[in-house]
């Protein structure tokens, strides 16, 4: 008995023995997995490399965007990426890869395209790395490009500078000349009279004004010579949520833009100044006439936006008094018409009379199209509501001696606009 307990005993030494050996074997084996994971680093000496800073498209045009990317060491997952501004629509390709990194090079490109659905300027921000260790027990580590790319997604319009029709020149609408005491004095004698704070004193006629005992009456006599004309033009664009219709490649509010930007080329082009007011945005710029003029309008219908109502065109107008008082200007609104903004735009209509005078031009511009197509019935039927509603808005402004065109871009390329409406035949 003695001998078989022996036995036993030795049996179960034995088992606690190889038991602890395959627990100790055990153990070495997340050790091991920790000390080679810690032997290799996450992905790193990583590399990204983008083309062009500056990329210059159309609206409802496709361009095409790439980053390179080279990753030297470590073990990993590695995720690129790229963010896109809202107003650019990814159309082909990726902006999020996925890698493996093992043990050698990684070499790869993320290469996509995006369509421009809003002018002005966009900007792409720098690609993004992440890389994470194949083990997890490694902090993830993020890089970033070295540079943004700007995306400039020019309004598209009709380059109208090269109408050169006589029979336009003579028909199309245009504000008649204004004489001011800021203009310019021309050489041509007007008439003799009596020195007013402001007059140049190289003016002063002197020996009139010793003929006539003017210095015993401390009454000076000056030339006076006529002041040249200047032909003004305002464009007032509306910037509210009333143009927010449509979906954002053809919106009406991208039309109108394109709308204002024509018209000013089309006026600068034919020695008009040009001035610019977008109201319920706030923004303007005052009349003048060059290529300096275009480039200022140009830049700032780039970076506008459409604006929660918050400035009316009358109060507009009004702010714009100072600069408009005496000018006989041609005024142009570019609005979309509803019966709801129908009393705004006749207080601003009313506005512009009161400051300019009888004589001045006023012509509004509806910017039609940019809604989807009527899909059923129900919905033609609201269309044909909707242009009932406007019927007698229409008739009033018209009454107002306001003159209106409607332009509807998917059925009038502008330029045909300018040549026939703006010639003589208003809708």
């Amino acid at each position: 008995m003695t001998t078989e307990f022996s036995s036993f005993a030795v049996l179960m030494v034995t088992g606690i023995f190889l038991a602890n050996m395959l627990l100790v074997m055990l153990s070495l084996i997340p050790l091991t997995f920790v000390v080679m994971a810690l032997a290799h680093s996450a992905p790193g000496d990583i590399h990204l490399s983008r083309g062009k800073a500056r990329k210059v498209t159309g609206i409802n045009e496709s361009i095409h965007l790439g980053t390179g990317m080279e990753v030297n060491d470590g073990m990993g997952i590695v995720v690129l990426s790229d963010t896109l501004p809202r107003r650019l629509v990814l159309e082909g390709g990726s902006v999020l890869r996925v890698f493996w990194k093992g043990r050698g090079e990684l070499k790869e490109d993320m290469d996509y395209s995006i369509k421009c659905t809003r002018g002005g300027s966009h900007i792409v921000g720098r690609s993004r790395v992440e890389s994470f260790h194949f083990s997890g027990l490694v902090q993830t580590i993020y890089t970033s490009g070295d540079r943004d790319t700007e995306v400039l997604v020019k309004h598209s319009t009709t380059d109208l500078r090269d109408v050169r029709d006589p029979r336009l020149s003579r028909r199309v609408t245009m504000p008649v000349n204004s004489i001011s005491r800021i203009n310019a004095p021309s050489t041509d004698f007007k008439e003799i009279r009596e020195y007013t704070v402001g007059d140049d004193f190289r003016n002063i006629n002197w020996k009139a004004t010793v003929r006539t005992g003017g210095l015993e009456k401390d009454t000076l006599l000056v030339n006076d010579f006529e002041r040249e004309g200047t032909r003004r033009v305002w464009l007032f664009m509306d910037c509210g949520r009333v143009m927010a219709s449509g979906p954002s490649v053809r919106d009406a509010y991208e039309y109108a833009l394109q709308a204002t930007l024509g018209l000013a080329r089309f006026y600068l082009s034919r020695e008009c100044e040009v001035g610019l007011y977008m109201y319920h945005h706030g923004r303007y710029i005052l009349p003048d006439s060059g290529h300096r003029q275009e480039s200022l309008i140009t830049n700032l219908l780039l970076a506008s936006e459409m604006e929660p109502d918050r400035e009316t065109l009358e109060r507009s107008v009004r702010g714009m008094g100072g600069h408009i008082a005496g000018t006989n200007p041609l005024f142009i609104v570019i609005t979309r018409l509803n019966a709801e903004g129908a009393r705004e735009l006749k207080d601003g209509i009313r506005q512009m009379r009161l400051i300019s005078g009888k004589r001045s031009k006023i012509v509004i511009m509806h910017v039609g199209g940019g809604d989807e197509p009527a899909a059923s019935s129900t919905e033609r039927m609201a269309e044909r509501i909707t242009e009932l509603r406007l019927l007698p808005v229409i008739s009033e402004l018209r009454r107002s001696g306001s003159r209106l065109i409607t332009w509807d871009p998917a059925e009038q390329d502008f330029k045909e606009l300018v040549t026939s409406i703006l010639a003589g035949r208003s809708s």
